[in-house]
């Protein structure tokens, strides 16, 4: 049973955390889209001054590592419509539309998170004296209706890409079923879901207890509504079966054509940043999902 819209609300707060993280990476728009979105300053930036910093490059390395596979298939299969479900105050949209004019790019999220957010950009828009396809609409992800309404600027006889980027974490697997569902109606045969999320499974969390932030991480779980144990997914495994048994064939990347610069802009000490980057090295994945023959 899905859970009531209500409950999902709670997870809001985290697209703001979410948002103050991609200050410390040094990409396009992230101070903007934080500073013209967030009045309230929020508890999560007291954690970059804190000891549970340490968590922030482990985001900085899902973030980066999805934007590099969301570049290459665009530029390797030459997609022009990408649809980001739960986008939060991610810039990609706005990354990805100065690169291609011509692309269209859809958000949707929560009605609280996606109104500031489509003020935000049409101020920063505004500045620089510029137009995108950059659509923006409020809906549950969960809700045939909501994403078909969502997607009207989209040719459906032409193959997407839909981003599902901290997104699984907050759902069940009945309620993962339906997003993915939902999902394979627009990306088409010839299209991709990209999504990172099973980097962060219950093995890899592991290294909270490691690095000292399991309760900080218990903490947000808990503000939020969410469970480890009920909700994100569980192993490597387990995930690429789970995808299978919905349709999928899975394909696994792990780029390396970024730069960290947390570790400079956080000031997090060696012996931490070596731990940091053995974890990277090993577990940044992004998984690339087609629907199978």
């Amino acid at each position: 049973m899905a859970e009531p819209q209500r409950d999902i609300k709670k997870i809001s707060f985290t697209g703001d955390g979410q948002g103050h993280f991609k200050t410390f990476y040094d990409l396009p728009y992230a101070k903007e889209l934080y500073d013209l979105t967030t009045e309230k300053r929020l508890d999560y930036e007291d954690i970059s001054k804190s000891e549970r910093r340490k968590i922030i490059p482990l985001f900085e390395a899902r973030h980066k590592s999805t934007i590099s596979v969301i570049k290459q298939i665009v530029k390797e299969k030459g997609i022009r419509q990408i649809l980001d479900m739960g986008s939060g105050l991610s810039g990609v949209g706005l990354i990805m539309t100065d690169l291609y004019p011509d692309l269209i790019f859809i958000e949707v999220d929560l009605p609280e998170m996606i109104e500031k957010k489509e003020t935000a950009v049409y101020m920063i828009n505004k500045k620089l004296r510029k137009s995108t396809n950059l659509y923006f609409f409020p809906g549950d992800v969960r809700d045939s209706n909501e994403v078909q309404k969502a997607i009207a600027p989209f040719d459906l006889n032409k193959p997407s890409i839909v981003i599902m980027e901290g997104l699984f974490s907050y759902y069940d697997d009945s309620d993962k079923i339906k997003i993915l569902e939902n999902a394979k109606k627009i990306q088409g045969r010839d299209g991709y879901i990209i999504t990172p999320d099973p980097s962060m499974d219950s093995n890899r969390r592991k290294i909270f207890k490691i690095l000292n932030v399991e309760e900080s991480a218990r903490q947000v779980a808990e503000k939020a509504g969410r469970s480890f144990e009920r909700h994100g997914f569980q192993n490597e495994e387990l995930t690429d079966e789970f995808f299978k048994n919905q349709g999928f064939r899975v394909e696994k990347f792990r780029p390396e054509d970024y730069t960290m610069n947390s570790f400079k802009n956080l000031d997090i000490d060696k012996v931490t940043e070596k731990i940091l980057k053995d974890d990277i090295k090993k577990n940044a994945k992004v998984w690339v999902l087609k629907i199978a023959p």
